[in-house]
């Protein structure tokens, strides 16, 4: 395997797993490179290559998240912050079901793009002149993700196999529709558990049902939640929108450790405004929580 796109498929990992661990996302991340073979097989089995259309995937990197809804956040940051070149989103008719691909193509920068480049004059084959400096970033959700492993290599491969197997072919479709059924529903279920515990009171319960972030086990500090009480905060924090925190933690220029006390100390800094809560923030994460890109 060519050293150079090694370089370049480890920065990559690494610079997303950066700026995505600092946000606590439940999430897995994969890469890999195209085999020599696996580069012939797909020149052969699409026939449609040339200088002007070129194999975007070489380097193919998967991001699989715990929950739906995490797919548009880190959709819409990956879109803003790299260099995308395009977009395959499927967005089916309402009587059509088919499964849904978030598969995003970006141009590689300008240090690795220079590291590709040498690579490809180094070890110059006949297929070489049909890769392209771009790497593809598909996501998907731990559900969906070992149904869509096998559709493609045994079905997606393979089509002739499927060609009278139509029965088949439906019910192997309507796995997946469960499966993106329980994806709904699992969200839905913790926005349910969020709600009873707002309900209820339960303020450390409620932050880490409504945000779903990995925050480890430091407990809620004993003199918040009187403070959250007594000023009847719990409500806002019920009611505040998930995904504009998280975006706002993704843009945050110095991570900071993400637990229960300084996700509600970051809240309170940037909308719930309470002067008592302020006063217990140590200056350490007000100085961080002031800097947003």
């Amino acid at each position: 395997m060519n050293p150079g796109f090694q370089i370049i498929e480890k920065e990559l990992v690494a610079d997303l797993k950066r700026r995505l661990d600092r946000v606590g996302l439940f999430y897995r991340i994969f890469s890999r490179i195209k085999e020599d073979h696996s580069i012939q097989e797909k020149i052969d089995r699409k026939g449609d290559y040339s200088e002007n259309k070129k194999m975007q995937d070489l380097l193919g990197v998967r991001i699989i998240t715990y929950f739906y809804d995490d797919i548009d956040i880190i959709y819409k940051y990956l879109k803003a912050n790299y260099d995308l070149d395009n977009e395959v989103i499927d967005n089916h008719a309402s009587d059509t079901f088919k499964p849904k691909r978030t598969n995003l193509t970006f141009r590689l920068k300008k240090d690795l793009l220079e590291i590709f480049q040498q690579s490809l004059s180094s070890q110059e084959t006949q297929n070489t002149r049909f890769l392209d400096g771009t790497y593809e970033v598909q996501l998907r959700t731990i559900f969906s993700e070992g149904w869509h492993e096998i559709d493609h290599n045994l079905r997606y491969k393979c089509r002739t196999n499927w060609s009278e197997l139509n029965e088949e072919e439906r019910l192997f479709n309507g796995i997946y529709a469960s499966l993106e059924t329980s994806d709904h529903v699992l969200q839905k279920m913790f926005d349910d558990i969020a709600f009873s515990h707002y309900r209820n009171n339960h303020v450390e319960n409620l932050i880490r049902t409504k945000f779903r972030l990995r925050f480890g086990t430091e407990q809620l500090k004993a003199e918040i939640a009187p403070i959250i009480q007594e000023n009847l905060l719990i409500k806002s924090i019920y009611k505040i929108d998930r995904d504009l925190v998280i975006n706002s933690l993704l843009n945050q220029v110095s991570s900071f450790p993400l637990n229960v006390n300084t996700l509600l100390f970051f809240i309170n800094f940037h909308w719930l405004k309470e002067k008592k809560l302020l006063s217990i923030t140590q200056r350490a994460l007000l100085e961080d929580f002031n800097e947003i890109i």
